[in-house]
């Protein structure tokens, strides 16, 4: 499974309709059930971004859920590829 940190950003019609947040967070946690992703966390944020989600899954469900997340035009997202610690030393003793 793929882990990835997406940093989300209100966009004008997000912020204009912030009160629409509560129902908004609900769909996009039935949308990762719905798709098999995996919420394990989920904070707002004071700073460039406003938002970060951290997910697991395989990587075309996560785009999926990404993508249709952006297509109903509240946020827009930047999203990395994250690696547990493990992963991490795993890879590293493969460098040459």
């Amino acid at each position: 499974m793929a882990i990835s940190v997406g940093l989300l950003s209100w966009t004008d019609q997000g912020i204009q309709k912030i009160k629409d947040f509560p129902q908004r967070r609900r769909a996009f946690m039935d949308l990762c059930e719905k798709q098999g992703v995996k919420i394990r966390e989920q904070l707002i944020t004071i700073g460039p971004h406003n938002m970060l989600v951290v997910l697991e899954g395989s990587e075309e469900a996560i785009g999926t859920v990404m993508i249709s997340l952006q297509k109903k035009g509240n946020v827009r997202s930047l999203s990395m590829r994250a690696l547990t610690p493990e992963t991490f030393i795993n890879i590293l003793e493969k460098v040459e």
